[in-house]
């Protein structure tokens, strides 16, 4: 038997701010401008993720790490190794 492997249906890449990107990718992925998303604080606190996503307090990129939380619908993926957000029905 083979396992289907679930295909993002928004992918959107950040350098230090996760938390936008997670709100530019759900934009995209639902044709709603920024502005219409829900607040993310809701379910995950921003400026924690943007913490531990961002750049270490001597600028160098962070190279693991991901979390996974739901949003607007979507299993939200900040991956830390690929500077990525991933979203999942």
């Amino acid at each position: 038997m083979t396992q289907a492997v679930a295909v993002p249906v928004a992918c959107v890449p950040y350098e230090e701010d996760a938390t936008l990107a997670v709100i530019d990718a759900v934009s995209a992925a639902t044709d709603r401008s920024p502005a219409e998303i829900g607040p993310l604080n809701d379910v995950i606190d921003p400026d924690a993720l943007n913490e531990v996503f961002g750049p270490t307090c001597d600028d160098r990129r962070r190279t693991g790490g991901w979390v996974r939380f739901p949003f607007e619908g979507f299993s939200v993926v900040v991956d830390g190794g690929r500077q990525e957000v991933r979203l999942y029905e």
